[in-house]
């Protein structure tokens, strides 16, 4: 349902002068904590996203190259950046009803999940990501890493069979890449919300109907 548009975007970074890729499952993860983590202002040492613009979006997709980082950007952790962070993930589905809750799932993986000297608010909806660094892992370690854990997070599902990220930390005009992905992500969200949650459908008066014909017919 989103291939047109990721095709796009891979083209587009492909071709850019700061792209640079590698492969993130063998590199050492960023370290884990199993409780949410606060970062003051005062103790802040990078702050990525937020009110500086962000665009955080995961997608279910079929052809992702597993661990595979791509970075628009310096893999470097800069103190204060734009942050854009796509997310790809090959599954097996049944259907439909599996589409939406797969994706539901994933949506929630960075409010599950912690790393050290890490403080990470998403706004789902808005696909917003907000992220501060401690001051003491800023210079330790590098968005390699950051994506290694993140590979992981995704990863431990049972039906996930592939991830592949691509963070971006340069300009708002290379974030805007982004937005055709989110527009038609959230148009389709919608469309699943409302035909799981109403057990009458009635398609002819739902306005919703072209999105709903192109979901039937690739699932």
């Amino acid at each position: 349902m989103l291939h047109h548009e990721i095709q796009k975007f891979f083209e587009s970074i492909q071709v850019h002068d700061l792209h640079w890729q590698c492969d993130c499952k063998d590199v050492p993860a960023w370290p884990e904590d199993c409780t949410s983590q606060m970062v003051f202002q005062e103790d802040t040492g990078a702050q990525l996203g937020g009110p500086l613009g962000s665009l955080a979006i995961t997608a279910l997709y079929d052809d992702v190259v597993d661990g595979r980082l791509t970075v628009v950007g310096t893999t470097q952790i800069k103190k204060q950046s734009v942050w854009g962070r796509l997310t790809l993930v090959k599954t097996e589905m049944a259907g439909s009803d599996d589409f939406y809750t797969f994706t539901q799932a994933l949506t929630l993986v960075p409010v599950k999940h912690n790393m050290e000297g890490v403080m990470m608010r998403i706004q789902p909806s808005e696909y917003k990501e907000w992220i501060r660094i401690h001051k003491n892992y800023t210079g330790a370690h590098t968005l390699v890493d950051f994506g290694s854990r993140m590979y992981m997070w995704y990863a431990q599902f049972a039906w996930v069979k592939a991830v592949e990220l691509v963070f971006i930390n340069t300009t708002t005009v290379d974030l805007q890449l982004l937005e055709p992905i989110a527009s038609k992500h959230k148009s389709i969200m919608k469309a699943f919300d409302k035909r799981m949650n109403e057990h009458l459908k009635e398609c002819d008066n739902c306005d919703n109907s072209s999105i709903c014909k192109e979901i039937n017919a690739l699932l």
